[in-house]
């Protein structure tokens, strides 16, 4: 009985937050979202390596994108080369991990939305056709960006402030050539602007 009388005495609040912790973070309950990324850079890289006809089926194609609008999603998950899919893949296991404690719920719908967003945003841009996840990484980091500022507001400003610099050293790189040759085609800078653009309209 004493017991019982304890953990009626125990405030609502503190209740409330040891049944929202039983949950777990938000990032556990948006781990599918992470596997469902892997499993569909896997499984695209690998049969568009194989298959190389693939690529051009799935890759985003600005003349082709209202005959099939597919492509606005699979294009971010064709690739140049395997390095090209390496480091994409690398890159989305390091943004998720930074902000491991700092994502929300729906977040994860806003990730989802920010793929085809950013098909539509690359129609503004002179591009022909693009490959890659790097476009939307970049949004995702922002929104990452966005979720730490409120609780560690210097960290999340230095954060915000190095993908600035990043995207403003991306509009006159000198190293463009050697990253060309080494992910085996041009990279599409403008393509980071535009998926931290499609971040910003979704939040």
């Amino acid at each position: 009985m004493e017991q019982q009388n304890n953990q009626d005495n125990v405030p609502a609040s503190k209740l409330s937050a040891v049944s929202g912790s039983a949950l777990g973070p938000p990032a556990n309950r948006l781990a599918f979202l992470a596997a469902g990324v892997l499993f569909g850079l896997s499984i695209v890289g690998l049969l568009q390596f194989y298959f190389p006809p693939l690529a051009e089926s799935l890759r985003w194609q600005a003349d082709l994108l209202w005959l099939q609008p597919w492509r606005l999603l699979t294009g971010h998950f064709v690739h140049l080369s395997v390095t090209h899919l390496l480091l994409n893949a690398a890159a989305f296991v390091m943004v998720w991990l930074l902000f491991l404690n700092d994502w929300r719920a729906g977040d994860g719908l806003l990730m989802l939305a920010t793929l085809p967003l950013t098909g539509l945003l690359l129609l503004w841009s002179s591009l022909e056709w693009y490959v890659g996840l790097s476009a939307v990484l970049h949004g995702w980091f922002l929104l990452g960006c966005i979720r730490v500022v409120p609780q560690q507001r210097w960290l999340g400003a230095l954060m915000l402030g190095l993908l600035l610099a990043k995207l403003w050293f991306e509009a006159d790189n000198p190293l463009a050539q050697a990253e060309a040759e080494m992910l085996g085609g041009p990279i599409a800078y403008v393509s980071h602007k535009l998926g931290v653009l499609a971040t910003l309209f979704t939040w």
